[in-house]
This record gives C-alpha cells, structure tokens and sequence, in this order.
C-alpha cells in the first residue's frame, strides 16, 4: 500500500526477494519431553468479599488501620 505513494514521492524503488537461509528446528528427544506441567497455582480468596470488608472497614466506609501499622 505504501510503495506507490513512496516511489511517487521519493522516487524509491523496492522489490522482493525470497531466500532460504539456515536455521534450527525444536525437536523432541529419543526419549520424550522432559518437561513437567507447573503447579497449580494457590486459591488466593479476594479481599473484595462481604465477610473481609466486615472486618477493615468501619460503618462509613474507610479502612481500619491499626496505629502499629503506620511507622514514622
């Protein structure tokens, strides 16, 4: 889509070329693949929850944070 515009423009010339050039396969070895399935990952419980915002959040809304919590 661009050649034209640009070898109006510029006067650029392109062309294409095919060529078969080395490279490497992945193959699986004589024995089979060595690979094991990952571990699955742990059932985290999100804190959006009914039952979790009972317990850090006040009547109107805001967080509770204990006063050990903040250093300074």
């Amino acid at each position: 889509m661009l050649r034209a515009p640009l070898a109006e423009r510029f006067r650029m010339a392109a062309h294409r070329e095919t060529r078969d050039l080395p490279g490497y396969g992945l193959t699986v070895g004589k024995n089979g693949p060595k690979l094991k399935a990952p571990p699955e990952p742990p059932v985290v419980k999100p804190y959006d929850t009914p039952e979790h915002r009972a317990d850090t959040v006040d009547r109107e809304g805001f967080p509770i944070v204990s006063p050990n919590a903040i250093e300074g």
